[in-house]
């Protein structure tokens, strides 16, 4: 689907849904998107921040407009990620890198309507294959959350579905936003989380600058608290 078209529809989709001034405000909004993007692109995307002992380029796409969220850094991480597995079985929960990367792999998304993805509930899904490597950014917080039926367990049945799908366990890459689930987040905070080590990330300005932090300080910076959307991210790399 060209962006266009995908714009088209998500317009046609807003004016049905909330209104003509609604669709106007997000219109001007996705317009200021596409004239910030090449100075973006050409300053914001050549900074850089550490993680996990590697220097990363922030992210700069008009897709959510990157240099505006958590998608700055968690962009980049997924990517290597899976750059790094190109070639091998891969599995994403949540329909994400297709937007930012051109890739082949499996993709699991409940709800998202697309060509390329398995609408099935992951807790549900039977591979017929077991998968060399998976990933996922900011996905598992809405598991059992955003959901008609409120599960609090349910991220971490999740990651034992997860777990057993993937023929590699240190192959695992699960980010998530600290704050939005605040069942997730007890779980955390408990150790009931099967990852075998988290690596957090914490927003410092508003120019959208990104820096490893402790558990203790991510926790101190949940969504929301001091700027919009993530101030925090957790990111699980491999399940026990």
């Amino acid at each position: 689907m060209s962006e266009v078209t995908r714009l088209s529809r998500r317009f046609f989709t807003l004016w049905k849904e909330r209104g003509l001034a609604s669709t106007l405000f997000q219109l001007a909004d996705k317009v200021s998107v596409y004239v910030t993007y090449p100075y973006k692109f050409l300053t914001y995307s050549r900074e850089s921040f550490h993680y996990d002992g590697e220097t990363y380029h922030y992210a700069a796409f008009p897709y959510t407009a990157t240099w505006r969220n958590e998608r700055c850094v968690e962009v980049p991480i997924l990517l290597k990620f899976l750059e790094r597995h190109r070639g091998k079985n891969i599995l994403e929960l949540g329909n994400v890198s297709r937007y930012f990367g051109t890739f082949s792999h499996d993709v699991v998304d409940k709800y998202e309507k697309h060509r390329d993805a398995i609408n099935t509930d992951i807790v549900d899904y039977v591979p017929r294959k077991q998968y060399d490597a998976i990933a996922s950014i900011s996905t598992l917080e809405h598991i059992g959350f955003d959901e008609e039926i409120k599960d609090p367990n349910k991220p971490i049945q999740a990651l034992e579905a997860l777990r057993k799908m993937v023929r590699t366990p240190d192959n695992v890459l699960i980010g998530f936003p600290i704050g939005y689930n605040k069942h997730l987040d007890r779980a955390l905070v408990e150790n009931r989380l099967p990852f075998q080590r988290i690596i957090f990330m914490r927003r410092v300005d508003q120019a959208n600058h990104w820096v490893e932090t402790t558990q203790d300080e991510a926790m101190a910076n949940p969504y929301g608290a001091k700027f919009l959307g993530a101030n925090a991210l957790a990111f699980g790399l491999g399940l026990k």
